[in-house]
């Protein structure tokens, strides 16, 4: 009975791909809708004329001294929120909330500005504030350590993620966090 109401449900249309789209017997059944935004757009925007490109990419060089400025600002900031948890053994939700949020901006900025290793460093701060546990205990330093990593990253110009300290800074920090969360 209700695969011949399967057959009818899909009826003009492709056959389902998987168990998600066909439900699992008793489950549930599942029943995908088009998507609109695809209807009107079909498969998106022609590409950036190669010029726009390069008149976007000077615009961005231009500001990159700015951003720089912007990106101090936002470092030290970061710092000075590390300072008041230092010694915590929770971090509060204002905490989280603040330090969260620059990290969130430098992830989104830095890579676009040349800042490639400070970007990904970001992205792995967000990782770690953006759990639904409090951060406590050793995971206090280890956020902490994100900032200063930043900051170093920072000041020593690794921009690249092929450069090798690079390499070895995102690998450590990401051998730590597992280790963190399987203690």
């Amino acid at each position: 009975m209700a695969d011949q109401h399967n057959r009818e449900i899909w009826k003009g249309r492709d056959e389902p791909q998987g168990p998600r789209e066909r439900g699992k017997a008793g489950d549930c059944e599942v029943i995908p809708s088009p998507i609109k935004l695809k209807v009107k757009t079909g498969d998106g925007p022609a590409k950036l004329p190669r010029k726009k490109a390069q008149e976007l990419d000077q615009l961005i060089e231009s500001q990159r001294d700015l951003y720089l400025e912007i990106l101090d600002q936002e470092l030290r900031e970061l710092r000075r929120l590390v300072a008041g948890i230092k010694n915590h053994a929770v971090l509060t939700v204002e905490e989280n909330r603040g330090l969260f949020f620059i990290a969130h901006r430098i992830r989104g900025e830095a890579v676009m500005n040349g800042q490639n290793v400070v970007g990904i460093i970001a992205n792995l701060l967000c990782e770690c504030l953006d759990t639904p546990d409090m951060i406590r205990g050793p995971q206090v330093p280890f956020i902490a350590l994100h900032v200063e990593a930043m900051v170093a990253s920072h000041a020593a110009q690794i921009t690249g993620e092929t450069d090798v300290r690079a390499q070895e800074i995102i690998n450590g920090f990401k051998a730590a966090r597992a280790k963190l969360l399987s203690a």
